[in-house]
């Protein structure tokens, strides 16, 4: 019968074949349910704890039928049900460890994409916006000669036939590869005054107070400018920017501020007086339009690309041949048109 303290349910299935009463006690099974001590095969209990049959305690096997239905859950709602039943220690645990694999993961994006975006724009921070100091490039000190004449008057243009630069950090390195080639193939040091970079930047070369080695005969009383690259067409084909004929104009309002420079400077080209290609067609086409560049020798003059430029135009006399200038129209062709001719001794 089930115990008093947890009142339950039980079942009987008895056997027909009798069995010896003498040990069955009458208050174990009411006398209105079984007429005699029954041999019980199977006792099914429910709710119930303890069971006593008859004066003895009796093991019950139990038997548990499992009909849960197991159910799909979302992933979400697993990794909630688990933080849930997980002690506080656990979840400091995997909270930690998460941290570090996500810190991890950033590292490696960060390195791998967006580092390595920043390491393909190349930096271009200079100390000064555009007028950069010899000490800037790091330039190596040179004694050389002060210039005889202040201010100047006339400003000769050259290009360094060098590899383009088109930020600080380049351009500096390219003005110290420019100052060991003078200095160990020229035995001076850099040429210029000062050296216009592709960058649109003015790098000081010898300065304003020191002359220049650019052309021979007018370093004392001329100023040397030099522009980075190649620009002959059939060369490098450097393309003069409009940033860097800006900068050049500062630099000559700079000198003429400061004393150096003559307001009514003149601009011209190395191969103005001589016969080298000095400073390339690219720069000198760009040297025509300057309201400083000396072009009004000529009427008009014509480039190696076709172009023509206006130099005093049709209405003023030019200044290309004595005596015909009022009577004459002067054109000039940009470039080197000599021929040389060979004599023997019969010719005499």
């Amino acid at each position: 019968m089930p115990d008093s303290e947890n009142k339950g349910d039980f079942n009987l299935v008895q056997s027909n074949n009798a069995v010896d009463r003498g040990g069955c006690a009458p208050a174990v099974f009411p006398a209105e349910v079984f007429s005699q001590c029954p041999r019980v095969e199977q006792l099914t209990v429910t709710k119930s704890s303890r069971v006593q049959v008859g004066p003895k305690f009796i093991s019950v096997t139990q038997h548990i039928t499992n009909n849960e239905v197991v159910k799909e859950v979302p992933f979400w709602k697993y990794v909630i049900q688990q933080v849930k039943s997980s002690s506080r220690a656990e979840r400091v645990a995997c909270g930690a460890s998460a941290l570090v694999l996500l810190g991890a993961a950033a590292v490696v994006v960060y390195f791998t994409v967006f580092h390595s975006k920043e390491e393909a724009v190349e930096p271009d921070a200079a100390p000064h916006p555009w007028n950069i100091t010899r000490e800037m490039w790091l330039g190596m000190d040179v004694v050389n000669d002060p210039v005889k004449f202040r201010p100047l008057r006339l400003v000769i243009i050259n290009h360094s036939v060098s590899p383009e630069c088109h930020s600080f950090v380049r351009c500096a390195v390219e003005m110290r590869n420019l100052q060991d080639y003078f200095l160990n193939h020229k035995g001076w040091d850099l040429p210029y005054n000062f050296v216009i970079g592709n960058d649109g930047r003015v790098y000081e070369g010898r300065g304003w107070a020191i002359a220049g080695a650019h052309h021979y005969g007018l370093n004392s009383c001329s100023l040397g400018v030099g522009f980075i690259g190649d620009y002959r067409p059939d060369f490098g084909n450097t393309a003069v920017t409009a940033l860097q004929a800006a900068r050049f104009h500062a630099l000559m309002q700079d000198g003429i501020r400061r004393g150096f420079l003559d307001p009514d400077f003149v601009v011209v080209g190395a191969r103005d007086f001589n016969d080298g290609e000095s400073p390339g067609e690219n720069l000198l086409r760009v040297m025509l339009t300057w309201p400083h560049y000396d072009k009004d020798s000529y009427n008009f003059a014509i480039g190696q690309a076709g172009n023509v430029y206006e130099g005093r135009g049709w209405a003023a006399h030019g200044a290309h041949t004595r005596s015909f200038n009022n009577c004459s129209l002067g054109i000039g062709f940009l470039g080197k048109y000599f021929m040389f001719f060979s004599l023997s001794s019969s010719t005499y």
